[in-house]
């Protein structure tokens, strides 16, 4: 009877200790699809490391719509052979951007592409994440360099799994996570040189290809002032139906792709609503803030993009009611 306890014992502590490990089969296929609703700032945190952890983030509230991407095979982008390296690309809802990875044995960033030449960036260096299979325990470190419209960007990322537990959300638990840490780094020299520096931890189960779960914090500093940045994102998932009841105000970015070098933010008031105006890029960094009242009177705010690179870009509006946060395209 003591053996057959111990044995019992053995196996159920196993199976409490059970990891998940990311490996080649839960790499993206043509045809996956990620939905990803971005977080309000609030009740966001990186969590802690080690092992049998509780991560709560039954609190995350998101205040907008999901973003919808979709990967999709290398024959079907344009200018494609300019990245002879991927092995698939995410495409950003029918915007005609794509993020360009090579997925074989790895996940690694090598640029964006799109059917006008002058507008896909191939990164000299590309981003590497991780090779996989990729445990609990593993780390990962790499250096990355690219070109952009007159800056040159030069940085590190080390990629940590160091976490491995349940996952409470505000309709899910899960268990079995993994926690992977990520810490950035990178300088800018030419036209608008700065440096930033952030942390991005990503929440992995078996149950899904892509993050349960992104948390970042970051901060830029340089020719655009001093910024810090707090992000998040949830897997739609399993965040169905988490969308506030109340949203604090409703606002139209037009043209979505630009391409006349002005973009027209709309927010339509019957009363003075005074906003902050954040744009930041790509990677998290905060080129562009503004300062605007609209009001039944002065429902648009111009912006000039001339000197935006092109690319992919994050619009966040802050007002006394909250904040809202939408994709937007320049070409």
């Amino acid at each position: 009877m003591k053996s057959t306890y111990t044995l019992f014992l053995i196996c159920f502590l196993n199976i409490l200790n059970a990891q998940y490990s990311i490996t080649q089969s839960a790499m993206p296929l043509p045809g996956d699809v990620d939905t990803q609703f971005y977080l309000d700032s609030n009740n966001l945190h990186l969590g802690t490391s080690g092992i049998n952890q509780v991560w709560n983030y039954s609190s995350i509230t998101s205040s907008m719509s999901p973003n919808t991407s979709t990967y999709v095979a290398i024959s079907s982008v344009p200018n494609a052979s300019l990245f002879p390296n991927a092995t698939i690309a995410l495409e950003y809802g029918a915007g005609g951007f794509y993020e360009m990875y090579n997925m074989n044995g790895k996940k690694e960033y090598l640029g964006t592409a799109s059917s006008t030449l002058s507008n896909c960036a191939v990164w000299n260096n590309p981003l590497r994440y991780y090779n996989v299979p990729f445990a609990y325990g593993n780390s990962s470190s790499d250096s990355f360099n690219f070109f952009q419209s007159g800056d040159t960007y030069n940085g590190t990322i080390s990629a940590n799994a160091n976490g491995t537990g349940v996952l409470i959300m505000p309709t899910y638990t899960l268990s079995n996570v993994l926690r992977i840490q990520y810490a950035f780094s990178y300088t800018i020299t030419g036209t608008n040189p700065g440096n930033y520096v952030g942390t991005q931890v990503e929440y992995y189960a078996a149950a899904n290809k892509f993050p349960i779960l992104s948390v970042g914090h970051g901060t830029y500093s340089g020719t655009f002032g001093t910024s810090v940045n707090k992000n998040g994102s949830a897997n739609g998932a399993y965040f169905t139906g988490m969308k506030e009841d109340k949203t604090p105000f409703i606002f139209s970015l037009f043209p979505n792709p630009v391409t006349n070098n002005e973009l027209t933010i709309n927010l339509t008031q019957n009363s003075d609503y005074p906003a902050s105006i954040c744009i930041r890029n790509i990677i998290g960094q905060t080129i562009a803030t503004y300062e605007y009242t609209f009001s039944a009177s002065n429902t648009n705010f111009k912006i000039n993009t001339a000197n935006f690179d092109k690319g992919i870009y994050l619009i966040e509006i802050k007002t006394k009611e909250g904040s809202l946060s939408k994709k937007i395209i320049i070409e």
